[in-house]
């Protein structure tokens, strides 16, 4: 029977055979914090979401854990999607801006790009 947690292993599965290398390159500690993070918001919205009769799950592809309503299937995407997302963008990107998204300073890298293309204008003006 395809059950939810089903799907999600064989997700994981086929996602950490292709992307292991990736995440272990990664910074660890901000991965885990990014997955921390979105299973809070998880938490508070997918009950949210369930309590009111927004979303339904059938009770036979469930494994009936609920946290306190919502399903615990529910925090296996969460999770996935926290190490996952940043680790495919990581792999479809190159050089150190995309070594840095499992790092803090990737806010930083987007803003350096911003503030070069800022210097280049004024340079451009200034020989007006």
């Amino acid at each position: 029977m395809y059950t939810y947690l089903l799907m999600i292993c064989g997700f994981a599965l086929v996602a950490s055979l292709l992307l292991l290398g990736t995440v272990r390159s990664m910074k660890q500690q901000t991965l885990w914090l990014t997955a921390v993070i979105v299973s809070g918001m998880t938490l508070v919205f997918d009950n949210i979401m369930v309590g009111l009769g927004l979303v339904a799950y059938d009770p036979a592809r469930i494994l009936g854990i609920r946290v306190p309503i919502a399903p615990i299937e529910d925090f296996g995407y969460a999770i996935l999607g926290a190490i996952l997302i940043p680790a495919i963008w990581t792999r479809l990107g190159s050089g150190a801006n995309a070594r840095d998204v499992g790092d803090a300073g990737s806010a930083g890298d987007a803003g350096s790009a911003g503030d070069a293309a800022n210097s280049k204008k004024n340079q451009d003006r200034s020989h007006d």
